[in-house]
Protein backbone atom coordinates (compact mmCIF):
# COMPACT_ATOMS: atom_id res chain seq x y z
CA UNK A 1 0.00 0.00 0.00
CA UNK A 2 1.70 3.06 -1.51
CA UNK A 3 0.97 6.69 0.32
CA UNK A 4 -1.00 7.73 -2.94
CA UNK A 5 -3.38 4.45 -2.34
CA UNK A 6 -3.28 4.88 1.60
CA UNK A 7 -4.55 8.69 1.39
CA UNK A 8 -6.77 8.90 -1.83
CA UNK A 9 -9.26 11.23 -2.08
CA UNK A 10 -11.97 8.28 -1.23
CA UNK A 11 -9.75 7.15 1.51
CA UNK A 12 -10.00 10.16 3.19
CA UNK A 13 -13.70 10.56 3.38
CA UNK A 14 -14.26 7.22 4.33
CA UNK A 15 -11.33 7.48 6.68
CA UNK A 16 -12.66 5.61 10.45
CA UNK A 17 -9.97 5.08 13.28
CA UNK A 18 -10.82 1.24 14.10
CA UNK A 19 -8.59 0.46 16.49
CA UNK A 20 -6.95 -3.21 16.79
CA UNK A 21 -4.20 -5.09 18.81
CA UNK A 22 -0.79 -4.57 17.16
CA UNK A 23 1.64 -5.53 19.04
CA UNK A 24 -0.09 -5.89 22.18
CA UNK A 25 -0.78 -1.93 21.81
CA UNK A 26 -4.09 -0.61 20.04
CA UNK A 27 -3.59 1.74 17.27
CA UNK A 28 -5.20 2.58 14.57
CA UNK A 29 -5.59 0.71 11.04
CA UNK A 30 -3.65 3.24 8.89
CA UNK A 31 -0.91 3.23 11.35
CA UNK A 32 -0.49 -0.59 11.30
CA UNK A 33 -0.76 -0.87 7.60
CA UNK A 34 2.09 1.94 7.39
CA UNK A 35 4.04 0.18 9.33
CA UNK A 36 3.69 -2.83 7.64
CA UNK A 37 4.76 -1.51 4.32
CA UNK A 38 7.79 0.34 5.19
CA UNK A 39 11.14 -1.25 3.60
CA UNK A 40 13.47 -2.78 6.10
CA UNK A 41 16.23 -0.01 6.18
CA UNK A 42 12.69 2.32 7.52
CA UNK A 43 10.70 -0.22 9.97
CA UNK A 44 11.59 0.39 13.53
CA UNK A 45 11.82 -3.46 14.92
CA UNK A 46 15.16 -5.53 15.32
CA UNK A 47 15.23 -8.89 13.04
CA UNK A 48 13.42 -11.12 15.81
CA UNK A 49 10.08 -8.55 15.44
CA UNK A 50 10.98 -7.04 18.85
CA UNK A 51 11.05 -3.40 19.10
CA UNK A 52 13.75 -1.09 18.46
CA UNK A 53 14.33 1.21 21.84
CA UNK A 54 14.27 4.57 20.82
CA UNK A 55 16.63 7.27 23.16
CA UNK A 56 15.10 10.53 23.58
CA UNK A 57 18.30 11.73 24.96
CA UNK A 58 21.50 10.58 24.17
CA UNK A 59 23.54 9.05 26.70
CA UNK A 60 26.75 10.14 27.63
CA UNK A 61 29.61 8.99 25.95
CA UNK A 62 31.90 7.60 28.70
CA UNK A 63 35.56 8.14 28.49
CA UNK A 64 38.57 6.56 30.51
CA UNK A 65 41.14 9.13 32.04
CA UNK A 66 44.59 8.40 33.37
CA UNK A 67 44.37 5.54 35.47
CA UNK A 68 44.08 5.85 39.12
CA UNK A 69 46.34 2.34 39.81
CA UNK A 70 49.69 2.78 40.14
CA UNK A 71 51.69 1.89 37.21
CA UNK A 72 54.03 4.56 35.09
CA UNK A 73 51.53 6.58 33.27
CA UNK A 74 53.66 7.04 30.17
CA UNK A 75 52.40 4.90 27.14
CA UNK A 76 53.63 2.86 24.90
CA UNK A 77 52.52 3.24 21.21
CA UNK A 78 53.10 0.52 18.40
CA UNK A 79 53.40 1.25 14.73
CA UNK A 80 51.16 -1.48 13.01
CA UNK A 81 48.22 -2.20 11.68
CA UNK A 82 45.09 -1.29 14.22
CA UNK A 83 43.29 -4.28 13.19
CA UNK A 84 45.92 -6.57 14.94
CA UNK A 85 46.25 -4.04 18.09
CA UNK A 86 45.99 -5.96 21.25
CA UNK A 87 42.26 -5.00 22.57
CA UNK A 88 40.52 -6.45 25.71
CA UNK A 89 37.03 -8.81 25.55
CA UNK A 90 35.41 -8.94 28.70
CA UNK A 91 34.00 -12.76 29.19
CA UNK A 92 32.92 -12.63 32.78
CA UNK A 93 30.63 -9.36 33.74
CA UNK A 94 30.57 -8.18 37.02
CA UNK A 95 26.82 -8.89 38.36
CA UNK A 96 24.55 -5.69 37.69
CA UNK A 97 24.08 -5.44 41.15
CA UNK A 98 26.99 -6.49 43.61
CA UNK A 99 26.78 -6.30 47.62
CA UNK A 100 29.61 -4.63 49.04
CA UNK A 101 31.88 -6.19 51.62
CA UNK A 102 31.68 -6.25 55.34
CA UNK A 103 34.84 -6.41 57.98
CA UNK A 104 33.45 -10.21 58.71
CA UNK A 105 32.50 -11.34 54.84
CA UNK A 106 34.32 -9.89 51.77
CA UNK A 107 31.46 -10.99 49.73
CA UNK A 108 33.65 -11.12 46.13
CA UNK A 109 32.90 -11.06 42.33
CA UNK A 110 34.33 -12.30 39.81
CA UNK A 111 35.13 -10.90 36.26
CA UNK A 112 37.18 -12.47 33.38
CA UNK A 113 38.60 -10.90 30.68
CA UNK A 114 40.59 -12.38 27.36
CA UNK A 115 42.75 -10.42 25.63
CA UNK A 116 43.18 -10.68 21.89
CA UNK A 117 45.68 -9.84 18.98
CA UNK A 118 49.44 -9.39 18.86
CA UNK A 119 49.87 -8.91 22.89
CA UNK A 120 53.04 -10.76 22.87
CA UNK A 121 54.72 -8.98 20.43
CA UNK A 122 53.86 -6.13 22.43
CA UNK A 123 55.90 -7.16 25.22
CA UNK A 124 51.98 -6.85 27.02
CA UNK A 125 51.78 -8.80 30.52
CA UNK A 126 49.08 -7.52 32.54
CA UNK A 127 45.68 -5.88 32.59
CA UNK A 128 44.59 -3.72 35.33
CA UNK A 129 41.43 -2.56 36.77
CA UNK A 130 40.16 0.86 37.18
CA UNK A 131 37.18 1.74 38.79
CA UNK A 132 34.79 4.28 37.24
CA UNK A 133 31.41 5.90 36.64
CA UNK A 134 28.76 4.51 34.54
CA UNK A 135 28.03 8.21 33.23
CA UNK A 136 30.82 9.84 32.50
CA UNK A 137 31.91 13.67 33.22
CA UNK A 138 31.31 13.20 37.09
CA UNK A 139 34.42 12.76 38.65
CA UNK A 140 36.70 9.83 39.91
CA UNK A 141 35.20 7.14 42.18
CA UNK A 142 38.05 6.63 45.58
CA UNK A 143 39.45 3.67 44.08
CA UNK A 144 39.97 2.47 47.50
CA UNK A 145 36.80 1.22 47.45
CA UNK A 146 37.40 -1.66 45.22
CA UNK A 147 39.22 -4.05 46.68
CA UNK A 148 41.13 -7.47 44.97
CA UNK A 149 43.23 -8.16 42.77
CA UNK A 150 43.10 -4.93 40.35
CA UNK A 151 46.23 -6.19 38.23
CA UNK A 152 46.39 -9.91 37.16
CA UNK A 153 48.86 -11.40 34.74
CA UNK A 154 47.66 -12.29 31.19
CA UNK A 155 48.11 -16.26 31.14
CA UNK A 156 49.48 -18.11 27.47
CA UNK A 157 45.99 -17.97 26.13
CA UNK A 158 45.12 -14.44 26.67
CA UNK A 159 42.86 -15.10 29.68
CA UNK A 160 42.88 -13.05 32.90
CA UNK A 161 40.74 -13.59 36.23
CA UNK A 162 39.79 -11.34 38.63
CA UNK A 163 38.41 -11.48 42.10
CA UNK A 164 36.76 -8.07 43.38
CA UNK A 165 34.49 -6.44 46.04
CA UNK A 166 33.22 -3.53 46.71
CA UNK A 167 33.14 -1.50 50.26
CA UNK A 168 31.10 1.52 49.07
CA UNK A 169 27.35 1.26 48.27
CA UNK A 170 26.07 3.49 45.28
CA UNK A 171 23.67 5.45 47.60
CA UNK A 172 27.10 7.44 48.93
CA UNK A 173 27.75 8.01 45.12
CA UNK A 174 24.62 9.54 44.35
CA UNK A 175 22.73 6.80 43.37
CA UNK A 176 25.62 6.41 40.31
CA UNK A 177 26.07 2.91 38.80
CA UNK A 178 30.20 1.56 38.38
CA UNK A 179 31.72 0.35 36.01
CA UNK A 180 35.05 -1.84 35.59
CA UNK A 181 38.01 0.24 33.29
CA UNK A 182 40.64 -2.29 31.66
CA UNK A 183 43.81 -1.19 30.72
CA UNK A 184 46.91 -3.30 29.49
CA UNK A 185 50.72 -3.13 30.67
CA UNK A 186 53.94 -3.70 29.12
CA UNK A 187 56.45 -5.75 30.81
CA UNK A 188 58.58 -2.33 32.02
CA UNK A 189 55.49 -1.27 33.76
CA UNK A 190 53.94 1.24 31.04
CA UNK A 191 50.42 1.40 30.16
CA UNK A 192 50.10 0.65 26.65
CA UNK A 193 48.48 2.62 24.50
CA UNK A 194 47.18 2.64 20.90
CA UNK A 195 45.63 5.09 18.30
CA UNK A 196 42.05 3.10 18.72
CA UNK A 197 42.03 2.78 22.49
CA UNK A 198 43.25 2.92 25.61
CA UNK A 199 40.56 1.18 27.93
CA UNK A 200 37.88 -1.00 27.60
CA UNK A 201 34.83 -1.10 30.13
CA UNK A 202 32.27 -3.90 31.63
CA UNK A 203 28.91 -3.52 32.22
CA UNK A 204 27.98 -0.94 35.11
CA UNK A 205 26.75 -1.93 37.85
CA UNK A 206 25.01 -0.79 41.28
CA UNK A 207 26.71 -1.75 44.47
CA UNK A 208 24.09 -2.13 47.74
CA UNK A 209 24.89 -2.92 50.93
CA UNK A 210 21.01 -4.18 51.93
CA UNK A 211 18.48 -6.02 50.39
CA UNK A 212 16.17 -3.57 51.49
CA UNK A 213 17.75 -0.91 50.00
CA UNK A 214 17.91 -2.84 46.87
CA UNK A 215 14.16 -3.84 46.79
CA UNK A 216 13.18 -0.23 47.44
CA UNK A 217 14.77 0.51 44.09
CA UNK A 218 13.33 -1.52 42.06
CA UNK A 219 9.80 -1.54 43.48
CA UNK A 220 8.94 1.76 42.45
CA UNK A 221 4.82 2.22 41.45
CA UNK A 222 2.93 4.91 39.55
CA UNK A 223 -0.50 5.80 40.86
CA UNK A 224 -1.72 8.62 38.18
CA UNK A 225 -0.60 10.57 35.62
CA UNK A 226 -1.26 14.31 35.10
CA UNK A 227 -2.61 14.05 31.91
CA UNK A 228 -4.23 11.13 29.86
CA UNK A 229 -3.37 12.65 26.38
CA UNK A 230 -0.82 14.41 24.73
CA UNK A 231 0.29 15.31 21.31
CA UNK A 232 2.20 13.55 19.04
CA UNK A 233 5.28 16.34 18.48
CA UNK A 234 5.74 15.99 22.24
CA UNK A 235 7.29 18.98 24.63
CA UNK A 236 4.50 19.18 27.18
CA UNK A 237 5.41 18.93 30.89
CA UNK A 238 3.91 15.82 32.38
CA UNK A 239 3.91 14.63 36.30
CA UNK A 240 3.08 10.85 37.52
CA UNK A 241 2.20 10.37 40.78
CA UNK A 242 3.80 7.22 42.62
CA UNK A 243 6.59 5.67 44.64
CA UNK A 244 9.21 5.52 45.37
CA UNK A 245 11.03 7.67 42.65
CA UNK A 246 14.64 7.81 43.85
CA UNK A 247 17.75 10.18 42.48
CA UNK A 248 20.15 8.77 40.59
CA UNK A 249 21.36 8.78 36.84
CA UNK A 250 19.09 5.81 35.71
CA UNK A 251 15.80 7.55 36.94
CA UNK A 252 13.77 7.38 33.79
CA UNK A 253 10.19 7.78 32.16
CA UNK A 254 9.77 5.17 29.38
CA UNK A 255 6.74 5.51 26.63
CA UNK A 256 6.11 2.68 25.25
CA UNK A 257 4.49 2.81 21.81
CA UNK A 258 3.69 0.51 18.32
CA UNK A 259 6.64 1.86 17.08
CA UNK A 260 9.08 1.50 19.76
CA UNK A 261 10.25 2.97 23.13
CA UNK A 262 11.26 6.16 24.12
CA UNK A 263 12.87 6.75 27.02
CA UNK A 264 13.19 10.27 28.67
CA UNK A 265 15.95 10.96 31.28
CA UNK A 266 18.44 13.58 32.23
CA UNK A 267 17.67 16.89 32.25
CA UNK A 268 14.28 15.92 30.49
CA UNK A 269 13.01 14.87 34.26
CA UNK A 270 12.83 16.30 36.83
CA UNK A 271 12.17 14.86 40.61
CA UNK A 272 10.59 17.04 42.66
CA UNK A 273 10.15 14.11 45.90
CA UNK A 274 9.75 10.74 45.94
CA UNK A 275 6.13 10.61 44.98
CA UNK A 276 5.87 13.26 41.91
CA UNK A 277 8.17 13.38 39.07
CA UNK A 278 8.04 15.71 36.28
CA UNK A 279 9.44 15.06 32.91
CA UNK A 280 8.57 16.42 28.99
CA UNK A 281 6.42 14.38 27.06
CA UNK A 282 8.77 13.00 24.26
CA UNK A 283 7.24 13.32 20.97
CA UNK A 284 6.00 9.89 18.76
CA UNK A 285 8.68 7.89 17.74
CA UNK A 286 8.25 7.82 13.87
CA UNK A 287 6.21 10.47 11.93
CA UNK A 288 2.52 9.12 11.04
CA UNK A 289 1.14 9.32 7.53
CA UNK A 290 -2.18 9.97 9.98
CA UNK A 291 -4.92 12.72 9.94
CA UNK A 292 -4.95 15.30 12.69
CA UNK A 293 -6.48 14.11 15.78
CA UNK A 294 -6.22 10.09 15.49
CA UNK A 295 -5.00 8.61 18.42
CA UNK A 296 -2.26 6.27 18.96
CA UNK A 297 -2.00 4.16 22.03
CA UNK A 298 0.66 4.20 24.39
CA UNK A 299 1.90 3.37 28.16
CA UNK A 300 4.07 4.56 30.15
CA UNK A 301 6.11 3.66 32.81
CA UNK A 302 9.27 4.86 35.72
CA UNK A 303 12.50 3.25 36.78
CA UNK A 304 14.86 4.13 39.43
CA UNK A 305 17.83 2.21 37.76
CA UNK A 306 16.62 1.32 33.98
CA UNK A 307 16.63 -2.43 34.97
CA UNK A 308 13.13 -2.91 36.92
CA UNK A 309 10.11 -0.88 35.60
CA UNK A 310 6.69 0.33 37.30
CA UNK A 311 3.45 -0.91 36.21
CA UNK A 312 2.11 0.66 33.29
CA UNK A 313 -0.03 3.56 32.94
CA UNK A 314 -2.20 4.36 29.99
CA UNK A 315 -1.58 7.24 27.76
CA UNK A 316 -2.96 8.35 24.20
CA UNK A 317 -0.75 10.44 21.55
CA UNK A 318 -3.39 12.49 19.30
CA UNK A 319 -1.80 13.01 15.98
CA UNK A 320 -0.92 16.64 15.26
CA UNK A 321 0.71 17.16 11.42
CA UNK A 322 1.27 21.14 11.81
CA UNK A 323 2.94 22.81 14.87
CA UNK A 324 -0.52 23.69 15.75
CA UNK A 325 -1.52 22.14 19.38
CA UNK A 326 -4.70 20.43 19.77
CA UNK A 327 -4.87 20.87 23.03
CA UNK A 328 -8.75 21.36 22.97
CA UNK A 329 -8.33 17.49 23.01
CA UNK A 330 -6.84 16.45 25.89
Amino acid sequence: MNMEKLMDEEGIKSFTASFFPFNNVYIDSATAAFASDLSSSVVPFNADDSMVNFSYLEPPLLSCPSPATSIDTSSTTPEEDESSLPRVVVVEQPPVEVRTRTANEKRAFSCTVQVIGTFKPQHITQVGIDLGYATGGIGRPNQNILGGNKIAKIGEDGTVHFELSMSEASTKHKGNDFVLEFFLITDDNKRFSSSSSHCWTSQPFYAYSNQKVLARRRNVEIRAISRPRGGSRGGEQMHVIGSPFISSPSLQVRVSTAHGDVTVSGTNIELYSESVLFFTLPPYPISTPMLDGVELRAQVRVSNDGRYFSNPVDFTYIVENSAKRLRSRF
